[in-house]
């Protein structure tokens, strides 16, 4: 089963680096004379259904309040998923068969698209650009979807207003498939809107999965500057 990631992750955070993160050494990358990018693995499970939830952070607030321990974290678990499950309740009374409608126009590709955008990021790279081929390299990049759809933005007038998020772990593994490295990144949509915006004119569903694909090459780039410590 697919480890699944929490989905709340701010916004203006472009990667998600772990404390250990470490830099592609210099023996690593004068081994890295040719790459080729793989299709990220994509599972029937990692098309979310649109998402209208905001979770209070109880489980965070109680522990912190009380001086932490295992009822206070509980309580504060509860009270998150009491929450979340009435948002999400009142979300699909207030929108109805509209929510299908939306899911129905969010694209079912997301693994060519996603191995295109790295492959574009890696051509006008400095350093992989020269190094890319399309197949029979002896170090790939390769990815795992975690998940991918429309979330919550903000709650304005009384309406939701959701914009696409792609979530993809990422990572360059050599010749013998050890990871060199790996990594999270979010693609984020800039534009957001309403269900019955995006119910109304469907093309906007496809407008904010682009631009959720235009945030994840910016980010995968970003990625490979942190790697060759640009």
């Amino acid at each position: 089963m697919k480890f699944r990631l929490t989905s709340l992750i701010l916004p203006g955070i472009a990667l998600l680096f772990s404390s250990c993160a470490n830099r592609l050494t210099e023996p690593q990358k004068a081994s890295l004379t040719q790459v080729m990018v793989s299709r990220p693995a994509v599972e029937a499970g990692d098309l979310k259904p649109a998402d209208g939830t905001e979770s209070p952070g109880a489980s965070n607030g109680v522990p912190m309040a009380t001086g932490g321990g295992i009822i206070p974290a509980l309580i504060g678990t509860a009270i998150d998923a009491g929450v979340t499950a009435h948002q999400s309740a009142e979300f699909k009374k207030q929108y109805g068969a509209q929510l299908e409608e939306v899911q129905a126009a969010i694209p079912r590709n997301p693994g060519d698209d996603l191995r295109q955008r790295a492959a574009k990021a890696l051509k006008k790279d400095a350093f992989f650009g020269t190094r890319l081929v399309e197949a029979g390299a002896a170090n790939r990049f390769d990815g795992e979807l975690v998940q991918y759809g429309l979330v919550r933005y903000a709650r304005e007038d009384d309406q939701t207003v959701l914009g696409m998020e792609i979530r993809c772990m990422v990572w360059l593994a050599d010749s013998g498939g050890k990871k060199l490295f790996s990594q999270v990144i979010s693609g984020r949509s800039k534009d957001s809107h309403t269900i019955h915006d995006y119910a109304a004119k469907k093309s906007l569903v496809k407008v904010a999965y682009d631009q959720a694909l235009d945030d994840f090459e910016t980010k995968f780039a970003a990625m490979l500057d942190f790697q060759l410590s640009r």
